[in-house]
């Protein structure tokens, strides 16, 4: 059986004191991705993680035997930090980049001609 192992790091560089960087590794779900707060706002690392989780829990609920569906998780996710945001920052709000991916990993393995040149 083929097996999958990853791993994350990050650097807050030289400008920050600290880092809004949060990652989404969940090997079960074959869910992947970064999110990182938005510098110069409040609330970075909120956002961040809080959209790292909203994803998680939407394909994590995904029906067995179907693809999730990330725009409509994603769209989720944004709204989620947006309400967060009304909370921590009414007059400014929060924010985060956010670029998951899903995949699914089989043995399925191309045939030595998928390589021929």
């Amino acid at each position: 059986m083929t097996k999958l192992r990853t791993a994350a790091l990050s650097d807050i560089g030289n400008l920050r004191s600290h880092n809004e960087d949060r990652y989404l590794r969940n090997e079960a779900l074959g869910l992947f991705g970064v999110a990182d707060g938005i510098g110069g706002l409040p609330g970075g690392e909120e956002a961040a993680q809080c959209a790292v989780d909203e994803v998680t829990r939407g394909v994590a609920t995904c029906p067995a035997g179907t693809e999730p569906d990330l725009t409509a998780i994603v769209q989720a996710a944004n709204e989620r930090v947006i309400q967060l945001g009304m909370s921590i920052s009414p007059a400014m709000g929060i924010g985060s980049t956010l670029t998951p991916t899903t995949f699914e990993l089989t043995d399925a393995r191309p045939s030595p001609e998928a390589y021929s040149l």
